[in-house]
């Protein structure tokens, strides 16, 4: 990472990005509840929720899933419905925004990261918004269906400023990411976002055996794991989960999702430039 200047995030600042964060989980609720659609925390968060009782100590991340259809419409009707200082920031409302997925932004507050800060998006302390979509049942078209969607990502990940990240990558990293750049050679990061959501769609989120959570091959659900949504505690409120939470921790983090990382990994994976949060 060298040339790049990074500000290192003191404990009062993350706790302010926290409370922020937590601001905007809790205006996506609401109108997730006014608008009759279905979330559950997720990755980090739902993880944080069991084992912490909230944020994750040393991180300050909250995501959340929405199956396909609740997905697009939060994007269609939300922001009327938002508090004023939250902006929904996705491929659909910022023509520069690339990725399976979409934030909700504080406006108020400037947060910049090294992977976005060349583009020209609303940048802010966020939350972030996956999609969950249906994925074919039989074996060889689940392989050609999640091979298509991985080469996708890869070429909207060559739109963010990775490689100032990575002093170094594998071997089967650095030609997995040559094979993906050949194969979309004519396609930019936008419009492989645009192709990677359209193609999504293909298979619906209702009538599929299982799911694709975050547009990674690693992430195949059973469905009925987001069944039904249950809820849990984060940070003293009550917010939507899956319906099997130990299910799909185990499969997200393996069976000893409870025991924290060793002191030396229990660091942020965000690296940021720039960071205002206010008075």
């Amino acid at each position: 990472m060298k040339n790049l200047e990074l500000i290192e995030i003191t404990n009062e600042q993350l706790s302010k990005m926290k409370n922020i964060e937590l601001d905007i989980l809790k205006d996506v609720d609401k109108v997730c509840k006014e608008l009759n659609l279905t979330y559950y925390l997720c990755a980090g968060t739902l993880l944080g929720a069991v084992r912490h009782g909230g944020f994750i100590p040393w991180d300050d991340d909250v995501d959340i899933q929405m199956p396909r259809k609740d997905y697009n419409l939060f994007i269609e009707k939300a922001q009327k419905l938002l508090e004023k200082n939250h902006i929904i920031s996705s491929y659909k409302t910022e023509p520069a925004f690339i990725g399976d997925f979409f934030k909700v932004v504080d406006k108020n507050t400037t947060f910049v990261e090294i992977s976005t800060r060349k583009r020209d998006i609303t940048k802010g302390v966020y939350i972030d918004i996956f999609p969950i979509d249906g994925i074919p049942e039989n074996k060889l078209k689940k392989f050609f269906y999640c091979f298509k969607i991985s080469l996708l990502k890869q070429r909207i990940s060559n739109g963010y400023c990775l490689n100032e990240l990575y002093e170094k990558r594998s071997v089967k990293g650095k030609i997995y990411n040559f094979l993906s750049g050949f194969l979309t050679l004519f396609m930019n990061p936008e419009k492989a976002t645009k192709k990677l959501n359209e193609y999504l769609l293909k298979k619906d989120f209702s009538n599929s055996k299982f799911v694709i959570v975050e547009s990674k091959y690693k992430r195949l659900y059973k469905r009925e794991i987001f069944e039904k949504p249950s809820e849990i505690k984060f940070e003293n409120s009550l917010f939507y989960a899956p319906t099997d939470v130990k299910g799909y921790l185990e499969k997200q983090y393996g069976n000893n999702y409870m025991t924290p990382p060793p002191v030396e990994k229990q660091i942020s994976h965000h690296f940021c430039c720039e960071l205002k949060l206010g008075d």
